[in-house]
């Protein structure tokens, strides 16, 4: 059900056709500031960490009024009582999900147009990027695939008479000499069934001899699976206007289903290790953050401690020196912090860290030095404990983490001569300890 009047947004377009009409190709001061100049202030407005400047702060409806200003006016005018219904439908969506989108998200992806001499000869084709982590809490940008004909290597004939016999190799394969060196096209129709012709292979192998130039790149558009039931596409609209920059200029509705064929594509390697199916539960894996119930949370966090517990009491060989140390960690430890994220450890623990190896203090410290202090004789520690653990929620708590994980207040009690009791916030993601922060640290 529709939540907000078609009226209103039929008020903002009006907003955006009278703006465009006084401006006289001059983008003044105002218009500038209701640009959307880069992709991640695109982020920031969807997130509601940064408003379009005709929008009132005090409004109730800022949050949805802001996502209404991110829809590209073409877009919404070339079909306006479709597209009206189904831009309202969708910031539905985002708002009854509570969907923020991130750079390091795996379920956006770029497309860029290229124009390109193969050969001799000039080509249009499409390469896809995504973000790839590159170490913690740093990404990059890796191509995963390319769209065009020239990469598909499709024969000009096709005939049940071009294969290998089935006694070549009484001649030991004779015929792989001749296969080269007659027509070029019909190569493919020698290969196995089970091993179908790889575009990015072919496309890396052009470059890598020399066959293949990008001469530029024409067209760049983003595509967003996040948000449930739809996949929305941003590009920059370049025009002297309220509505301009970065903003969504195509959006389809879409079912998990259609979403789990593009990131089977995407990410071919992880469906392959998890062993999954086309169906609409699976894509939560790679599209939606998996936040576990808190009776499960609160049990991983205690099984955490309960471990640190038996490592303090049968501590394994860890090097005293942290300077030494990798981020690996005992075995042990992996079902409850094994992840992308760097893990975390409370203030004032760090601090007693910091001062027992002569370091720098800092608010954190990884795990495996942790563990490393904790295997001291002298580090006056002989269990760390966790009580009290509850759903944390506040309203000015960062959207990125209160949307990304789900968070659990405690406090860590430390017996022994050196006694600590203080208050912690637990990040939970993917049923794993993504860290542990001060409060004060989640604002």
């Amino acid at each position: 059900m529709l939540k907000h009047s078609v009226s209103v947004f039929v008020g903002l377009l009006g907003l955006f056709s009278s703006a465009s009409a006084q401006i006289n190709n001059l983008i003044d001061e105002e218009a500038y500031k209701a640009q959307v100049k880069f992709v991640s202030e695109f982020f920031n407005r969807f997130n509601g960490r940064e408003f379009h400047p005709g929008i009132d702060s005090k409004d109730p409806e800022k949050y949805t009024q802001n996502l209404r200003y991110l829809f590209d006016i073409d877009f919404i005018s070339s079909n306006r009582e479709t597209n009206q219904k189904r831009a309202l439908s969708f910031i539905d969506s985002v708002v009854e999900n509570r969907v923020s989108i991130h750079f390091e998200d795996p379920s956006w992806f770029a497309k860029a147009k290229c124009h390109a001499i193969l050969k001799g000869h000039e080509v249009d084709f499409d390469i896809i990027l995504t973000v790839e982590s590159r170490g913690l809490e740093m990404y990059k940008w890796v191509i995963t695939d390319v769209e065009g004909s020239e990469f598909l290597l499709t024969p000009s004939t096709c005939s049940r008479d071009i294969f290998i016999l089935p006694n070549e190799h009484e001649s030991n394969f004779m015929k792989l000499h001749e296969l080269t060196k007659g027509k070029d096209d019909y190569i493919s129709l020698y290969s196995s069934v089970q091993h179908p012709v790889d575009p990015l292979s072919v496309f890396n192998t052009l470059v890598y001899y020399g066959l293949l130039e990008i001469e530029y790149v024409y067209d760049i558009e983003f595509h967003f699976l996040q948000v449930p039931g739809y996949i929305f596409i941003i590009k920059e609209k370049e025009r002297d206007s309220f509505n301009s920059g970065w903003l969504i200029t195509e959006l389809s509705e879409a079912t998990s289903g259609d979403k789990t064929q593009i990131l089977e594509k995407l990410y071919p390697l992880e469906y392959r290790k998890s062993g999954f199916e086309t169906n609409p539960q699976q894509i939560a894996n790679l599209t939606e953050t998996k936040i576990p119930d808190i009776e499960t949370a609160k049990e991983k966090i205690e099984g955490f401690f309960r471990t640190i517990n038996q490592f303090i009491q049968q501590p394994e060989k860890l090097n005293s020196n942290p300077n030494l140390l990798t981020s690996s960690y005992p075995k042990q430890f992996e079902e409850f912090v094994k992840g992308r994220y760097s893990f975390t450890i409370h203030d004032k623990i760090s601090k007693l860290i910091a001062e027992k190896y002569e370091l720098k203090s800092e608010n954190d410290c990884k795990l495996d030095i942790l563990l490393s202090w904790l295997s001291l004789p002298d580090s006056g520690v002989e269990s760390v404990n966790v009580s009290n653990l509850h759903f944390f929620n506040d309203e000015k708590i960062n959207p990125r983490y209160r949307d990304k994980f789900l968070l659990l207040k405690g406090i860590i009690n430390t017996e022994g001569e050196k006694k600590i009791s203080e208050e912690a916030v637990f990040f939970i993601y993917n049923d794993q300890i993504a860290g542990i922060k001060e409060i004060s640290e989640c604002y």
